[in-house]
This record gives C-alpha cells, structure tokens and sequence, in this order.
C-alpha cells in the first residue's frame, strides 16, 4: 500500500513536472533570462576588444550605448510575458524588445568583430525564441 501510494506521489509530482516545462511563460523567462547573461558576456567582450585596442573609441561608444539600450529589451519582453498571461496582447512590448536588438546588432556591425557579431546574432535567436514562446502564450491565454 505504501508503494502504491508513493507510485501515485511520485506520478503526481512528474506530470506537474511536465505540465511546469512546458509553460510557455516560464519558457519565455527563462530565454528573457539567458538573453540578460548573453548581453553581459557580449559587454565583456566588446571592453576587452576595446582595450585591447581592436575597436576604436567611436565604435566603443556606439555598442555601449546600445547595449544599455538592449538591456532594455528584456525589460519589454517580461513586461510582453506579463501582458500575454493576463491575455492581452504583448506587441508593442515586443516590437520594443525587437527595435533595441535590432539597434544592438547594427551597431555591432561596423566593429568587424566577428566573435562580438555572432555573440549578438545568437542574443538574437534568444529573443526571437522568447518572442515565439510568448505568442504561443498569448494564443494559449486566447490574447487579442
């Protein structure tokens, strides 16, 4: 009886397990997050190119400022996750989060860094993964 009893717990406790991973909102924070360490390391690099003198001041300044504003992005993309929960509908939250990588990413360009462009290109698929987890959510909420 006790087995049968702890068979059903511990049946119970794997299908919430498996309800839990598939939650489309906790999917999307998770990546929100990911997102956050990839734009860290990608200022690491980017300083450590600049003092070693493999990106000129300009450029610095330009991938700086746009790092702050990316940094934004996550900002907006929990706020959509928010927002698609609730059922409403999270686009301009995620056009946001779109725009301020977008701008991170052009300004990553003229650096001709390619460590520091692919760095930003998969931030990129982070937040394009994050966005498509919070569609789902949104359509799963039936959001407008």
């Amino acid at each position: 009886m006790i087995h049968t009893k702890r068979a059903s717990a511990i049946g119970m406790i794997f299908v919430m397990v498996l309800m839990f991973a598939a939650c489309p909102a906790k999917d999307a924070a998770v990546a929100v997050n990911r997102y956050a360490t990839a734009l860290s390391s990608i200022q690491d690099a980017e300083i450590a190119a600049y003092q070693s003198n493999t990106v000129d001041n300009r450029t610095h300044g330009q991938i700086q400022i746009a790092i702050k504003q990316a940094s934004k992005a996550g900002r907006d993309l929990n706020t959509a996750i928010k927002v698609a929960s609730s059922g409403g509908d999270p686009q301009g939250y995620v056009d946001a989060a779109l725009r301020s990588y977008d701008d991170l990413v052009t300004a990553l360009k003229p650096s001709n860094n390619q460590s520091l462009i692919a760095a930003g290109n998969a931030a990129g698929d982070l937040v394009k993964n994050a966005i498509s987890l919070i569609q789902q959510l949104k359509a799963q909420k039936g959001g407008k």
